[in-house]
């Protein structure tokens, strides 16, 4: 199938590739090329869509062909493809097209999704490098939206410990967002794949985040929430795994973290408690698996990876005091308490100060509602 074709059927607005596939078993090619505005109403076209078939918008398919031109490493996967990736083209809501930069056949290698809040605690942060290099080392792809946040730290981790990992943006390959990131997706372009439903020009739309969200599940065999409030954009995502037959898995946290709620909220729902990655992996469906025609099987990376790889894939360098914590008192202090208890003994230790000052700075944090006293010592409001 002619791509300028396919890139002309893609800019036609609310026809998926599961209709174009139906379509095309009716009408070759060949045929619809000479339709006109009473062949196409037969199919049940509306107007706008006629409009597009009859006069496409070049914007949709000639910078494509350009962006093509210009470099190797930019490439288009399309549903007709041998390699299009079986798990998501089983999903459902598989796009017609992919554009990449990257290893093409990441995509069909066997993969978790990491996804999370982009405002995520230093426990959120600890735990998504910790998944995240330990299923690296057990052969198994890091696929996330490469948010701030969670989605960050899992493609770091996975990339610091010799793993690979997927991105998949909301937005063109040419409009990587956030601005930030950009450092990081070059990374990954390198050493994994930048993959977007989105032609390379498309700007960071609100309304794409969701769309991509199905493709981070749907390429995946699960879904790992590591931390999320309860209007997180990742639970959007474990719904879309439920809905692609997919597990989903949640980490738990202290009960008074706000950004282990939404966890905590889908574990209620039947989502699979996770302490550790062994859990994910008795867990996953072997059924799936079994079907893809390609079928790698996740290889055991040990050998390519040093401890002192991986130790660095988990270890949370300390941060800057964020704005958050910049109006608190002792902010030195309250960068080493957070979201589970830690006792005075171990603030003084790891403060390096005597226990009485720690105490009383203790207090005065306590006083000002920046942190709480809790059964086994203290931890963030």
């Amino acid at each position: 199938m002619p791509l300028e074709l396919l890139l002309r059927l893609n800019q036609i607005p609310q026809l998926g590739a599961s209709a174009v596939l139906r379509l095309l078993k009716r009408v070759p090619m060949t045929d619809l090329l000479n339709y006109r505005h009473a062949e196409l109403a037969a199919l049940g076209w509306n107007s706008q869509q006629i409009q597009r078939w009859l006069q496409p918008k070049q914007e949709y398919i000639q910078p494509v062909l350009v962006w093509l031109e210009q470099s190797a490493v930019n490439q288009v996967i399309t549903i007709f493809d041998e390699d299009y990736p079986y798990l998501l083209k089983q999903s459902g809501s598989a796009p017609l097209i992919l554009y990449l930069q990257g290893d093409r056949t990441l995509l069909n290698e066997p993969q978790i999704a990491m996804v999370g809040s982009r405002d995520c605690s230093d426990y959120g942060e600890y735990w998504s490098r910790y998944f995240a290099a330990q299923l690296s080392l057990q052969g198994y792809v890091i696929t996330s939206g490469m948010a701030l946040g969670i989605d960050s730290y899992s493609h770091q981790a996975a990339l610091t410990a010799g793993g690979k990992t997927i991105a998949v943006l909301g937005s063109g390959l040419n409009q990587i967002y956030p601005k930030r990131n950009r450092k990081l997706a070059q990374q990954i372009s390198e050493q994994g794949a930048l993959v977007s439903e989105f032609i390379p020009d498309q700007a960071p739309l609100a309304e794409n985040f969701p769309r991509r969200n199905r493709i981070i599940s749907g390429l995946s065999l699960g879904t790992l929430v590591v931390e999320a409030d309860v209007k997180s954009g990742s639970l959007i995502t474990a719904r879309y795994a439920l809905e692609q037959n997919r597990e989903v898995f949640a980490l738990p946290g202290a009960v008074q973290n706000r950004f282990s709620r939404g966890c905590h909220s889908l574990i209620k729902q039947g989502a699979l408690l996770v302490e550790s990655y062994q859990d994910i992996l008795e867990n996953l469906s072997s059924d799936l698996w079994q079907n893809q025609p390609l079928k790698p099987e996740p290889q055991l990376v040990k050998q390519q990876l040093t401890e002192q790889s991986v130790t660095a894939a988990i270890t949370i360098a300390v941060k800057p005091t964020q704005p958050t914590k910049s109006a608190v008192a002792y902010p030195e202090l309250y960068r080493h308490i957070g979201y589970q208890p830690i006792s005075a003994d171990d603030l003084a230790t790891a403060a390096n100060l005597p226990i009485a000052e720690i105490l009383s700075q203790l207090l005065e944090l306590e006083l000002e509602g920046a942190i709480c006293t809790v059964s086994g010592g203290y931890c963030r409001c």
